[in-house]
């Protein structure tokens, strides 16, 4: 069954929908949106939030995790959103989901930051364990990591962020869609200019932890346990706004993707490894590490996540 609505009335039909036990939905953020009901009885978020997206959303879509989730994610996503329908699973939560859930477990609270967030899911997964808090920062789909934090109720231990990371802060930079994989979405100079763009403020991973600490969400001094960063090739100018971070050791793991991005933004791997390895830490593909990542040795081609670990570290179990 099918409905059409302009965009002004659907959070009323939404409602009404909930009300006798239906919800759901596939939606945009135009004047042309569409509604398809499936039966659930779940109570959602105003649709409002969606207002700046210009993707279609898929809504629910329930993870096969633990606890499960319930997630909003974008309709032409022919990754994420594709393998989280026809499985309830997407394949990085295989290798991480109980590696993060058993760190540092002997602490009574643990906190993250996840740079890069596309639709929350990394910083859903660690706050629905109970004892994470965090920082989710998403550029262009923050509205959607919003959505997904107040379906899951978890408003109290995730704040968001739209912003860009960068080496300096200042200004803004232009963002171009990603097309059928939304998290490709990237500023980098060789993007196809005729592709959906949208402008986004800068900022740096020391002033976002700044902010927080003055917020009193995060103690000040305090070691985030995990952070991820998956932001399309800007990894290396992200972590030039982290020298406070850096040099004060914080991060007991950072999760980062090593790609050909890197390069292509103006960047070479290799120092990445260099700065990370030169405060303290040593990088594994994958986090059994059993395969050690140097300059001398790195070798990229595509995508892969390393892991790198403080080197006071290492030894602990979990870790």
């Amino acid at each position: 069954m099918m409905i059409s609505f302009t965009q002004r009335i659907i959070p009323l039909a939404f409602i009404i929908l909930v009300a006798v036990g239906f919800a759901a939905v596939i939606f945009t953020g135009n004047h042309e949106s569409r509604m398809v009901v499936v039966k659930t009885r779940s109570s959602v978020p105003s649709l409002d939030i969606f207002n700046d997206l210009l993707l279609r959303i898929t809504y629910p879509i329930i993870t096969k995790t633990f606890p499960p989730l319930s997630i909003a994610c974008f309709s032409e996503d022919a990754i994420i959103c594709k393998a989280l329908q026809s499985t309830g699973r997407w394949e990085v939560f295989d290798p991480q989901e109980y590696f993060l859930a058993n760190l540092f477990t002997f602490q009574k609270q643990r906190y993250f930051m996840d740079f890069g967030s596309n639709i929350g899911l990394f910083a859903l997964m660690l706050a629905s364990k109970g004892n994470w808090k965090g920082i989710a920062v998403e550029p262009l789909f923050s509205s959607v990591v919003q959505f997904n934090v107040l379906a899951n109720k978890q408003e109290e231990r995730i704040r968001i962020e739209k912003v860009a990371l960068s080496a300096d802060g200042i200004g803004a930079i232009k963002m171009v869609y990603g097309g059928s994989n939304p998290g490709g979405s990237n500023a980098l100079p060789d993007s196809d200019s005729r592709a959906r763009n949208v402008q986004v403020p800068k900022t740096t991973i020391d002033m976002i932890v700044e902010k927080y600490e003055q917020e009193g969400f995060i103690p000040k001094g305090v070691e985030f346990d995990y952070v991820k960063m998956d932001i399309e090739g800007f990894e290396m100018k992200a972590l030039h706004g982290a020298t406070k971070l850096l040099a004060q050791r914080r991060v007991k793991l950072w999760q980062i993707e090593l790609s050909v991005n890197i390069n292509r933004a103006g960047d070479d791997p290799k120092e990445l490894v260099r700065l990370l390895t030169s405060h303290g830490y040593t990088m594994y593909w994958g986090s059994d590490k059993t395969r050690p990542i140097t300059p001398e040795t790195l070798e990229i081609s595509g995508w892969h996540d390393a892991f790198a670990f403080r080197n006071d570290l290492l030894s602990l179990q979990h870790f």
